[in-house]
């Protein structure tokens, strides 16, 4: 394909693939006028033309980000590179020696395309994320549901949640289920991880009845909304999440219940933190509700980037990053 002026220019003075991604890498901390993904493609066309293996192998580490809607885990991404290949992703990093990958990560965190973190988790910004992953699922499907079903079969089996799991022991089971359901496995993921494995999150909602009544009675507005946000979200993966009138489980036991009892504490507080939390659980939970249960999606997201800005409650940017860059679908 032609190269665009731009594109010509930058090739031109640029000594290696990770160099012409720098312009773009600013691209996304910073927007700049007249910037188009057109350009993403450019560079991909003729990087498929000129790079060699060093590139190659840049290339499949950013491909394999926009499978994740998080951090990739060190365990994730090395069940990702192990053989058998996934034809059309993995080709340049299976086999790679632990000394050859850490050069390739380190490579892409110097030109600010990735952070790799002390436990040897790897993230992206979430633009970059989408990007790739929606290339990959568009344009190689089966390519697509393969690598899920690599995650999906790996969290399933390291997974070691015991008899009494936590939350966080069972978080890398819902990870499993979302790359269950984007490999086309629902009703697998559906009898296999929710049927046999999930059943613990009985017991984590009696656990969290329990907490939250605690808290009720003892008049501790100010963790009251945490339980609250905590029981919505495990609400929203198991039971109602709207008081609709037409659900036989309607009532106070559903997640809308819990982020509006929720909203009406820190509202009265004022509790401005947990009204950006507030706003981020809407958008999470609720942004495939129809109709969404309050004005919209997007609303809540600029509320929330609004209050986070405000009251530098920065501990929470990833998050909105990533639910602002999910809204691009919505």
């Amino acid at each position: 394909m032609p190269e665009e002026p731009a594109v010509a220019a930058l090739l031109a003075t640029c000594p290696d693939f990770g160099a012409r991604l720098t312009p773009l890498a600013a691209h996304l901390a910073k927007p700049q006028p007249g910037f188009s993904y057109t350009q993403w493609e450019a560079y991909l066309a003729i990087y498929r033309q000129r790079e060699g293996e060093k590139g190659q192998r840049q290339l499949a580490v950013l491909r394999l980000l926009g499978l994740f809607d998080r951090p990739a885990s060190k365990d994730c991404l090395e069940a990702l590179r192990r053989e058998p290949v996934i034809a059309g992703l993995t080709e340049p990093l299976v086999g790679l020696a632990p000394r050859e990958w850490t050069l390739v990560a380190s490579r892409l965190e110097e030109i600010n395309l990735l952070t790799v973190q002390v436990d040897g988790s790897v993230d992206a910004h979430p633009l970059l994320r989408e990007y790739f992953g929606q290339r990959v699922r568009q344009q190689q499907p089966e390519t697509w549901r393969a690598a899920h079903r690599r995650l999906y079969e790996h969290l399933c089996a390291t997974t070691k949640e015991g008899d009494q799991p936590t939350l966080e022991d069972l978080q890398p089971l819902y990870q499993a289920v979302a790359h269950g359901c984007q490999a086309g496995m629902q009703q697998e993921t559906c009898a296999k991880v929710y049927g046999d494995r999930l059943e613990a999150m009985a017991t984590a909602r009696r656990e969290l009845d329990a907490a939250v009544d605690s808290l009720r009675r003892a008049g501790q507005s100010d963790h009251l909304p945490c339980g609250l946000l905590t029981r919505g979200w495990l609400r929203s993966l198991t039971g109602p999440r709207t008081d609709s009138t037409s659900s036989p489980q309607a009532g106070a036991g559903s997640a809308r219940g819990d982020l509006d009892e929720a909203w009406e504490i820190a509202e009265r507080g004022p509790m401005p933190l947990f009204l950006a939390d507030i706003h981020l659980h809407r958008t999470r939970l609720f942004h495939a509700v129809k109709p969404y249960p309050w004005v919209s999606p997007r609303k809540d997201l600029a509320e929330a980037r609004r209050l986070i800005e405000k009251h530098g409650y920065w501990r929470r940017k990833g998050e909105l990053e990533d639910a602002e860059a999910a809204a691009s679908n919505y």
